[in-house]
């Protein structure tokens, strides 16, 4: 499916490329995905099943540049940026943001790759690129507004997203996943009438938020 709608985007930018007047009546999104300079070499490596080695700065560790060996299987598009899904020397699955990838090198010696079905399958239960294995897969339920209901019902927050109760006033809806940092910043941004009902866990992560927003942007210290 996610091949489909990039096949797709290709066609009508192809098509909107082609044709003076359709440039000047079609405006994309500003804020577009970085790319990084190794986009197409990732690519020919993934085609050709070659393994690849590179730097990358970790964010989380005072970025700090770190050397990786990768076995790159997939090319994916999260939240207006790109990963590349690999698995290292030790056949643990690795995600890689492109912007942050420098000195691509291609290795001669190859790899066998694996089903990407299976790949996949494995971000199912997770929000975005964050597909930590190890993490429970938890039932959650939110309410939002009447207005905010409308947003929540003709963009999902998740595929796995359904319609629990709704009425004139509210809209409650179910999940089933995990809940990383990633999903509960998509939650936030529509913080003005979202009230998380369960987990307890959850909620207290967003009261927590709120909390040390409060503190940081208070008008009056």
């Amino acid at each position: 499916m996610e091949y489909e709608v990039l096949l797709q985007n290709f066609e009508l930018l192809s098509r909107i490329d082609n044709d003076s007047v359709l440039m000047d009546c079609v405006i994309s999104e500003h804020r577009r995905p970085p790319l990084g300079e190794c986009f197409e070499e990732i690519l020919d490596a993934i085609r050709e099943h070659h393994i690849i080695e590179f730097d990358y700065e970790h964010y989380r560790d005072n970025c700090k540049v770190k050397r990786h060996i990768i076995h790159p299987h997939l090319l994916k598009e999260s939240q207006q940026r790109w990963y590349l899904i690999g698995y290292n020397n030790e056949d643990k699955m690795r995600v890689y943001a492109l912007e942050r990838i420098s000195n691509i090198e291609l290795k001669i010696s190859k790899f066998k790759p694996k089903d990407t079905k299976d790949i996949l399958q494995i971000f199912d239960n997770s929000f975005g690129i964050w597909a930590d294995e190890n993490m429970p897969i938890e039932d959650i339920v939110i309410r939002y507004d009447k207005l905010d209901s409308r947003f929540v019902k003709s963009m999902p927050l998740h595929s796995s997203q359904y319609i629990i109760e709704e009425d004139e006033n509210s809209l409650t809806i179910g999940l089933r996943l995990r809940i990383t940092n990633d999903f509960i910043m998509a939650l936030l941004a529509r913080s003005r009438s979202m009230e998380v009902i369960s987990p307890l866990s959850l909620r207290q992560r967003v009261e927590d938020i709120y909390r040390e927003a409060l503190k940081r942007n208070a008008t009056q210290k």
